[in-house]
């Protein structure tokens, strides 16, 4: 069964009929197209937040550190010798509880000559 739904288009093309499937088609048609400006503002929006994220990260890095290295300071001096760390370990965590949040060194050795 066909149902007809007339149409006036400003008087230019008279009296147009269309059955339920070609509005459903275009219904879809325009859902689909609305869909796609919809994610073209929304890929917008997003790039224009990144670039001004980049923007703050190059300041960030352009800008000159206020602490800078001691005029006064003494040049470090090697000596001969040797480093040795023997079975460390170290684990985050509170002080107040018993239990470890997370062991970042267990049982670590080094020995630098």
């Amino acid at each position: 069964m066909k149902f007809l739904i007339p149409l006036l288009a400003a008087g230019v093309f008279g009296h147009v009929t269309f059955s339920l499937s070609d509005l459903a088609s275009m219904f879809l048609l325009i859902n689909f197209i609305d869909n796609a400006i919809t994610n073209m503002i929304s890929m917008y929006h997003q790039a224009a937040v990144r670039i001004q994220d980049v923007t703050k990260l190059r300041d960030t890095f352009d800008t000159i550190p206020l602490i800078q290295g001691y005029e006064d300071g003494k040049t470090f001096v090697y000596k001969a010798g040797m480093i040795e760390l023997k079975d460390v370990t170290f684990s985050y965590g509170d002080k107040n509880r018993e239990e470890k949040i997370s062991d970042v060194l267990k049982n670590f050795s080094l020995q630098i000559s």
